[in-house]
């Protein structure tokens, strides 16, 4: 018992440098998550239109991802304030949108701001594992996840007392403001390197990035779809009433806060790979079980062992896919496997959408079941290339 005390002050202390910045985002999707109906309301836009506009989202966050190792090597250690200011101003624009084209230009802005802030900082966290030897993803990426469930249960509250989108961003900026001087104090943590400074003969691990890119993609799409469509779910399907829905994006980040600080010590006893594997696994079955569930209180179990199961994949696969690359190109590495799996962040909620308005959202729930188990097939294939180059080595 001694041992556990030390071990969480080191993170605890190695995580000043990221952990603010990933509570930004969690706060910002929070935020979005919970007034998704409200938007749907002030936009008048039906279920497969609202998904079509989040892909505005999606645009931007691949602008992101690409242009992320150039944007690092720029803006060196101030990146993170300045997209959180970035992120802050973004964020106030959705309670202003009345219709399709204004919705859709302020999701691409928020989408830009909030994908740069959210891989800069996650290459900062797999360089500073490798740097520190301690697993520091999972512990980071619960601070995103209790961010969301905060920022979701605050929006829910303002929500039912009649705030509308506009003035509950104005709330949700401020406090990203606040987060900011922690920011700020967090800068001097050294920028890594970039595609300019490539290793000699030195070739990019392409199908571990490929590999990795479709665990990104399909723990995003499950993870980003019911953060999304969950409080819908509750409040058109289950028919609680309007407000009360955010009850289930607050559970879903809430879980992930929990599981995420809970795989802090499991991922030392198993590896990161298996506990990707593991949670594939448990994620598909809760995403399967919540497109049957029938009760607000069966809903509200399903999401919580989905979220248990999605909330480890992406901080692990992280630091799966940062072992294969030599330490100039982790940045390059990463931010290539995110820019192409994190278009399932944006395509998981249209998706949704769009099948949610030709069947309904049971039949979306079950098909997001069935692309979160493509996690399995996956880490398999990073697994067989882990052996192979152990065995040329």
């Amino acid at each position: 018992m001694p041992s556990e005390s030390p071990f969480m002050l080191s993170t605890l202390k190695a995580s000043r440098l990221t952990a603010p910045s990933l509570a930004t985002v969690g706060i910002s999707w929070g935020y979005l998550a919970a007034l998704i109906p409200d938007l749907k309301a002030q936009t008048n836009l039906d279920e497969a239109t609202l998904g079509l506009v989040i892909l505005f989202a999606a645009a931007g966050g691949l602008i992101a991802m690409y242009i992320a190792p150039r944007a690092i090597s720029t803006l060196k250690a101030n990146s993170p304030i300045l997209l959180a200011i970035c992120t802050a101003l973004s964020m106030t624009l959705p309670g202003l949108a009345s219709g399709f084209w204004s919705l859709g230009a302020a999701l691409f802005c928020m989408g830009i701001s909030l994908a740069l802030l959210d891989i800069i900082t996650n290459i900062k966290i797999a360089n500073l594992e490798i740097e520190t030897n301690k697993p520091l993803m999972n512990f980071n990426h619960g601070i995103f996840s209790l961010s969301f469930a905060f920022s979701a249960i605050y929006c829910g509250f303002f929500r039912t007392n009649g705030f509308s989108p506009f003035y509950i961003a104005l709330l949700s900026a401020l406090i990203i403001c606040i987060l900011c001087i922690f920011i700020i104090r967090s800068k001097e943590e050294i920028s890594p390197a970039t595609e300019d400074t490539p290793p000699t003969n030195t070739r990019l691990p392409w199908i571990p990035i490929f590999a990795t890119a479709l665990i990104f993609f399909a723990a995003f799409i499950g993870e980003n779809a019911l953060e999304t469509w969950t409080a819908l779910f509750f409040e058109d399907v289950l028919e609680v009433a309007a407000g009360k829905g955010s009850v289930a994006p607050f559970a879903f980040g809430l879980m992930m806060a929990i599981s995420r600080f809970s795989a802090q010590k499991i991922v030392q006893i198993i590896g990161p790979e298996k506990l990707v594997l593991y949670s594939g696994l448990f994620g598909a079955f809760g995403a399967f079980l919540l497109s049957f569930a029938s009760t607000p209180s069966v809903a509200l179990i399903a999401i919580c062992i989905t979220a248990a199961g999605l909330s480890t994949i992406v901080p692990n696969g992280n630091t799966v896919l940062a072992k294969f690359a030599h330490n100039t190109q982790r940045s390059l590495v990463l931010s290539r496997a995110w820019m192409i799996g994190f278009v399932g962040f944006f395509v998981g909620p249209s998706m949704v959408g769009f099948i949610a308005h030709a069947t309904n959202l049971r039949i979306a729930f079950m098909v997001v079941a069935c692309l979160v188990a493509l996690t399995i097939p996956a880490i398999l294939i990073i697994l067989s290339q882990q052996k192979k180059l152990k065995l040329y080595a």
